[in-house]
């Protein structure tokens, strides 16, 4: 009867041990992994990229355009700030919606293809535009996460 008891302690003793080890490695293994595996760009991340930026900023990036700085947020937002010194230019875009839709394609395509990282992380790009004199023309919002669900070009 004593060997019978303390066979079984010694068979409650390791498998308590060993799922005590199982325990612990279990746990080592979720410490190493990130934090949140879905996590979006910080808005730390968005800053940095908008403080490097600024830093070769303003800059004429086509024919009578010009753009002035970059920002990040509110939250997963980055912002590009532009001016068209243009006036014509800057006139079709007030006042002409297809020039408008166009444009936003243009934008969309440019997010889409060139933006890898936004993309995957769902940032939202805003495009402020004003004309010279610095009265505000439409505001461009492409929502990244739009590009996952657009049909593959090719």
């Amino acid at each position: 009867m004593v060997k019978r008891s303390v066979s079984k302690l010694v068979v409650f003793a390791a498998v308590g041990v060993a799922g005590l080890f199982a325990a612990f490695m279990v746990g080592r293994y979720f410490q190493n992994l990130p934090r949140d595996l879905s996590a979006k760009p910080s808005v730390v991340d968005l800053a940095l990229d908008a403080v490097t930026m600024n830093k070769t900023l303003p800059e004429m990036v086509s024919d009578g355009v010009q753009l002035d700085r970059t920002s990040a947020g509110p939250g997963n937002i980055f912002n590009y700030f532009y001016t068209i010194v243009d006036d014509e230019q800057a006139r079709d875009l007030a006042t002409n919606p297809s020039r408008l839709k166009q444009l936003s394609a243009q934008l969309q395509d440019r997010v889409c293809e060139m933006m890898p990282n936004y993309v995957e992380h769902g940032v939202v790009v805003k495009y402020f535009l004003k004309n010279r004199l610095g009265a505000a023309l439409p505001t461009i919002a492409i929502n990244s996460f739009e590009c996952k669900s657009r049909p593959a070009k090719g």
